[in-house]
């Protein structure tokens, strides 16, 4: 088993890879263990990430805040992409448009 050392709650803020825009998830640091994983807030206990960036608390938030208004512009962009897609399904072959449930 892995030791874990306490970070005072408030202190850090960790980043680690996503496999989904903008692929990075992050959390305030409850825990860290030798191996380099850390344990968040958010996640609770046992929950462990291997961070790819650790900043102090307010830097943290300020990058979280960066990566929310770009995650947020990509969900509009994706949206505004799939209603222009479906509306030439509709338009090229709306026979099959019409069968679509959604």
């Amino acid at each position: 088993m892995t030791a874990k050392k306490e970070a005072p709650v408030g202190t850090l803020y960790a980043f680690w890879s996503y496999d989904q825009y903008p692929y990075f998830l992050c959390g305030e640091v409850t825990k860290m263990h030798e191996s380099g994983a850390v344990e968040t807030v958010g996640f609770g206990p046992g929950h462990r990430f291997m961070p790819v960036l650790i900043r102090p608390l307010n830097a943290g938030l300020r990058l979280r805040e960066k990566l929310d208004v770009l995650r947020e512009d990509y969900r509009a962009a994706h949206l505004a992409v799939e209603k222009d897609f479906k509306e030439r399904l509709a338009a090229h072959v709306p026979e099959l448009a019409a069968t679509r449930k959604r």
